[in-house]
């Protein structure tokens, strides 16, 4: 296949040629990488093009809170010189740029990826600047999915005594599992009933410079700009699953296209990569059995309740959503919540079913799971994508090497990682019909991912 990126930037380009140069690069990253965020990086590509061409000042800092779109970062600090070019070639691999921020890599100011960690950080570093005497601001993007989190509020609340603060909120509204209908609110008024400032930018305007050169600048408050955007913008049109292209790469016919459409009317200089696409990073075809256990056991017994923690597509639950409407409760980017909601489901004589990945379930909600166990609860808890060390994948955020050890220590609760499918749905058969006791099922990603890894 034929990929195609752009190496020089002209300085006299207006900051629309320079984004559009910057989504060529992003998206030959992630095509080239055969695994990403096109709808996460070029939503807010914009929005990170006036912050590093025009909106910061020397000194100030960015912390990428949502960090599943740091391809649109790296194409960015590659473009500023501060990554060297040649990276622009190595996403998601060893040696290169992870799939997600860390800060090992220059111009990357912090580790992220688990959401709803930016905030603290920066609040952390202002108080710093504070104590160096230093005035700099420190600017966090997040997405409207990442406010579900619990740590948000936390750092909202707590952030209201630095102006130094400077939120951006990238609200496409939309996450993995669809748009955020249920979960809406007036993220405004919420805000500034925490005591910080707003400033609301027009429909679309994460996309229009020159509302963005409207942000106050001068201001005694800590300040969140709510930046409506497009998931993929550029390349949405492309999207033949309609979920905003949330992960995955685009098809062959269509990265052509999109890449045609960038290109058209501009004067770029357009370098031609010849290579093959990568072989897709696929889930165990463990899921897929499990989900078919699942389902005959919610034919059998209507007490069973699903929840989900927004992977309903990583976890393939769509069936049971439309099949079980009122079984099936979708909690978003919330864990702890999730694993709670779990435990009185439990206590009100039901056998709650969780899902998230290995990485998050186990960590981001291990005193609710505790709790739980401790009560006497039987919940089940699938944590999936466990064991993912591969340098193709997310990135040392997402990988769950330490998620038994996590689990090991809990009362009243069994542990099983099986290994085949027969033996993926003898294990929830048995967790829902026989154990008394919560149990936790492992399920490892495919190993062959695994040895990706020393390729």
């Amino acid at each position: 296949m034929r990929f195609y990126y752009i190496e020089k930037f002209n300085k006299s380009w207006s900051l629309e040629t320079v984004a559009t140069a910057l989504r060529i690069n992003t998206l030959y990253m992630i095509q080239k990488a055969g695994s990403g965020h096109i709808g996460a990086s070029l939503g807010c590509l914009d929005l990170l093009t006036w912050l590093y061409w025009e909106g910061m000042a020397e000194g100030d800092k960015f912390i990428l809170s949502k960090g599943h779109a740091v391809p649109a970062l790296y194409a960015v600090l590659i473009a500023k010189g501060i990554i060297p070019f040649e990276q622009i070639h190595n996403l998601r691999r060893i040696g290169g740029l992870p799939g997600h921020p860390h800060n090992s890599i220059p111009g990357i100011e912090a580790h992220t990826g688990s959401l709803a960690m930016g905030l603290s950080k920066a609040r952390g570093m202002a108080i710093a600047n504070r104590l160096n005497g230093k005035q700099n601001k420190v600017w966090v993007m997040v997405s409207d999915g990442e406010m579900q989190e619990g740590q948000f509020w936390e750092s909202i609340g707590n952030g209201r005594h630095y102006p130094e603060l400077r939120l951006i909120i990238d609200f496409n509204d939309m996450q993995t599992d669809g748009p955020n209908t249920k979960r809406r609110f007036d993220i405004g008024a919420a805000l500034r009933a925490f005591g910080w400032a707003t400033h609301q930018l027009p429909d679309i305007g994460g996309h229009d410079f020159g509302a963005m050169r409207g942000i106050p600048q001068h201001i005694t408050q800590p300040l969140a700009v709510i930046a409506p955007t497009v998931k993929a913008k550029g390349v949405e049109r492309f999207d033949e699953e309609g979920n905003g292209l949330h992960s995955g790469i685009l098809e062959s016919a269509n990265y052509r296209r999109a890449v045609t459409a960038f290109a058209k009317g501009q004067n770029f200089n357009l370098i031609k990569y010849d290579g093959e696409l990568p072989s897709k990073i696929e889930e165990s075809d463990l899921i897929t059995y499990y989900v078919r256990e699942l389902y005959d056991l919610m034919v059998e017994n209507e007490n069973i309740v699903v929840l989900d923690a927004d992977l309903k597509s990583d976890h393939r639950l769509e069936k049971i959503e439309h099949e079980f409407p009122d079984r099936f409760i979708e909690c978003g980017i919330s864990e702890q919540d999730m694993v709670s909601c779990a435990s009185g489901l439990a206590l009100s004589g039901k056998i709650p079913v969780c899902h998230s990945f290995a990485c998050f379930l186990t960590s981001r909600s291990n005193e609710q799971i505790y709790n739980a166990c401790c009560e006497g609860d039987k919940i089940i808890y699938l944590g999936s994508a466990a064991g993912w060390i591969s340098a193709k994948g997310p990135g040392m955020s997402h990988e769950a090497r330490r998620d038994k050890w996590l689990m090991k220590g809990m009362p009243n609760l069994e542990i099983m990682e099986p290994s085949t499918p027969k033996k993926t749905a003898l294990a929830l058969r048995w967790a829902v019909k026989e154990n008394q006791k919560s149990t936790y099922i492992r399920i490892r990603q495919n190993p062959a991912i695994d040895e990706m890894l020393y390729e």
